[in-house]
Protein backbone atom coordinates (compact mmCIF):
# COMPACT_ATOMS: atom_id res chain seq x y z
CA UNK A 1 0.00 0.00 0.00
CA UNK A 2 1.53 3.47 -0.91
CA UNK A 3 1.79 6.03 1.77
CA UNK A 4 2.18 9.65 1.14
CA UNK A 5 5.36 11.56 3.16
CA UNK A 6 6.20 14.81 3.63
CA UNK A 7 9.47 16.06 1.47
CA UNK A 8 11.29 16.52 4.77
CA UNK A 9 10.66 12.69 6.05
CA UNK A 10 11.74 11.38 2.87
CA UNK A 11 15.27 13.48 2.78
CA UNK A 12 15.75 12.11 6.00
CA UNK A 13 14.87 8.47 5.18
CA UNK A 14 17.15 8.21 2.41
CA UNK A 15 20.07 10.11 3.37
CA UNK A 16 22.82 8.49 5.24
CA UNK A 17 23.09 10.74 7.80
CA UNK A 18 20.39 13.36 9.21
CA UNK A 19 19.73 15.39 11.85
CA UNK A 20 16.03 14.96 11.64
CA UNK A 21 14.26 13.18 14.55
CA UNK A 22 11.52 10.91 14.19
CA UNK A 23 9.04 11.04 17.12
CA UNK A 24 6.75 8.21 17.91
CA UNK A 25 3.25 9.45 19.82
CA UNK A 26 1.00 6.98 21.58
CA UNK A 27 -2.49 7.85 22.61
CA UNK A 28 -3.82 5.75 25.60
CA UNK A 29 -7.77 5.66 25.06
CA UNK A 30 -10.78 4.08 27.22
CA UNK A 31 -14.10 4.93 28.81
CA UNK A 32 -12.61 4.43 32.12
CA UNK A 33 -9.34 6.66 31.52
CA UNK A 34 -10.30 10.56 31.23
CA UNK A 35 -8.52 12.46 30.14
CA UNK A 36 -6.77 10.38 27.57
CA UNK A 37 -2.62 10.00 28.34
CA UNK A 38 -1.16 11.28 25.40
CA UNK A 39 2.80 9.87 25.70
CA UNK A 40 5.92 10.50 23.08
CA UNK A 41 9.00 8.79 22.93
CA UNK A 42 10.95 12.22 23.11
CA UNK A 43 12.74 14.11 25.84
CA UNK A 44 11.07 17.10 25.38
CA UNK A 45 7.14 17.33 24.97
CA UNK A 46 5.71 17.51 21.58
CA UNK A 47 2.83 19.06 19.79
CA UNK A 48 0.71 17.40 17.09
CA UNK A 49 -2.15 18.94 15.95
CA UNK A 50 -2.47 21.23 19.32
CA UNK A 51 -2.50 18.08 20.97
CA UNK A 52 0.45 18.55 23.87
CA UNK A 53 2.07 14.48 24.38
CA UNK A 54 4.06 14.38 27.25
CA UNK A 55 7.28 12.48 27.29
CA UNK A 56 7.79 9.02 28.36
CA UNK A 57 10.05 6.54 27.07
CA UNK A 58 9.03 3.45 25.24
CA UNK A 59 9.79 0.61 22.72
CA UNK A 60 8.01 -1.30 20.36
CA UNK A 61 9.27 -5.04 19.53
CA UNK A 62 8.11 -6.23 16.33
CA UNK A 63 6.62 -9.80 15.57
CA UNK A 64 8.10 -12.35 13.64
CA UNK A 65 6.97 -12.64 9.96
CA UNK A 66 4.87 -15.37 9.79
CA UNK A 67 1.96 -15.87 7.65
CA UNK A 68 -0.25 -18.50 10.09
CA UNK A 69 0.65 -16.41 12.90
CA UNK A 70 -1.73 -13.28 13.75
CA UNK A 71 0.48 -10.43 14.20
CA UNK A 72 0.63 -8.54 17.14
CA UNK A 73 3.29 -6.12 18.42
CA UNK A 74 4.87 -5.46 22.59
CA UNK A 75 4.88 -2.63 23.91
CA UNK A 76 7.37 -1.76 26.76
CA UNK A 77 6.48 1.24 28.42
CA UNK A 78 9.33 2.96 31.09
CA UNK A 79 7.81 2.74 34.48
CA UNK A 80 9.18 6.20 35.66
CA UNK A 81 5.33 7.69 36.96
CA UNK A 82 3.06 5.63 39.27
CA UNK A 83 0.44 8.28 37.74
CA UNK A 84 0.53 5.91 35.00
CA UNK A 85 0.43 2.45 36.49
CA UNK A 86 -2.78 3.78 38.45
CA UNK A 87 -4.47 4.27 35.44
CA UNK A 88 -3.71 1.25 33.64
CA UNK A 89 -4.51 -1.06 36.73
CA UNK A 90 -8.21 0.92 36.69
CA UNK A 91 -8.68 -0.50 33.45
CA UNK A 92 -11.08 -3.83 32.87
CA UNK A 93 -10.51 -5.17 29.59
CA UNK A 94 -7.67 -3.34 27.13
CA UNK A 95 -7.25 -0.10 26.66
CA UNK A 96 -6.46 1.09 22.91
CA UNK A 97 -3.46 2.72 21.37
CA UNK A 98 -3.32 5.12 18.80
CA UNK A 99 0.41 4.91 17.14
CA UNK A 100 1.56 7.51 15.04
CA UNK A 101 5.18 8.72 13.64
CA UNK A 102 6.18 12.28 13.33
CA UNK A 103 9.21 14.55 12.44
CA UNK A 104 10.48 16.82 15.37
CA UNK A 105 11.76 19.62 13.21
CA UNK A 106 7.73 20.23 12.25
CA UNK A 107 7.22 21.59 15.36
CA UNK A 108 4.34 22.41 16.67
CA UNK A 109 3.62 19.26 14.33
CA UNK A 110 0.99 20.02 11.53
CA UNK A 111 1.77 16.69 9.37
CA UNK A 112 1.40 13.54 10.63
CA UNK A 113 4.14 11.09 8.76
CA UNK A 114 2.86 7.48 9.55
CA UNK A 115 -0.68 6.99 11.18
CA UNK A 116 -2.23 6.81 13.58
CA UNK A 117 -2.63 3.07 13.87
CA UNK A 118 -5.50 1.78 15.87
CA UNK A 119 -3.88 -1.17 18.64
CA UNK A 120 -5.99 -3.00 21.21
CA UNK A 121 -4.16 -4.23 24.34
CA UNK A 122 -5.17 -7.82 24.96
CA UNK A 123 -2.47 -8.39 27.99
CA UNK A 124 -1.05 -5.88 30.37
CA UNK A 125 2.22 -6.69 32.52
CA UNK A 126 3.69 -4.54 34.91
CA UNK A 127 6.60 -4.35 37.06
CA UNK A 128 8.53 -1.89 39.31
CA UNK A 129 10.33 -0.95 36.33
CA UNK A 130 8.34 -1.65 33.21
CA UNK A 131 4.81 -1.70 31.70
CA UNK A 132 4.60 -4.47 28.65
CA UNK A 133 1.27 -4.52 26.90
CA UNK A 134 0.61 -7.16 24.01
CA UNK A 135 -0.78 -5.38 21.12
CA UNK A 136 -2.92 -6.09 18.33
CA UNK A 137 -5.26 -5.27 15.57
CA UNK A 138 -8.90 -5.95 15.35
CA UNK A 139 -9.19 -10.15 14.64
CA UNK A 140 -10.98 -9.99 11.35
CA UNK A 141 -9.78 -14.28 10.90
CA UNK A 142 -12.41 -15.29 13.58
CA UNK A 143 -15.37 -13.23 12.83
CA UNK A 144 -17.96 -16.25 11.80
CA UNK A 145 -19.30 -16.13 8.22
CA UNK A 146 -22.18 -15.90 7.94
CA UNK A 147 -22.25 -13.59 11.04
CA UNK A 148 -25.72 -15.84 12.50
CA UNK A 149 -26.30 -19.55 12.02
CA UNK A 150 -28.77 -21.39 12.40
CA UNK A 151 -28.74 -22.55 15.74
CA UNK A 152 -31.17 -23.06 18.51
CA UNK A 153 -30.03 -19.66 20.44
CA UNK A 154 -30.26 -17.82 17.61
CA UNK A 155 -33.68 -19.64 15.75
CA UNK A 156 -35.62 -21.67 18.43
CA UNK A 157 -38.57 -21.77 16.43
CA UNK A 158 -36.43 -24.08 13.70
CA UNK A 159 -35.42 -26.60 16.38
CA UNK A 160 -38.73 -27.22 18.37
Amino acid sequence: MARTVSLAAMTSALKQETDEVWVATMRITHPSISPDIFLCDNTKPVTVNGQLYQPFPFAFTMPPDEPEQEPTVNLTVSNVDRRLITDIRSIEGGPVLWMSLVLHSDSPVTNVEYGPVRLKATAVTYTADTITMTLGIDKLTGEPIPYLTFSPEFYPGLFG
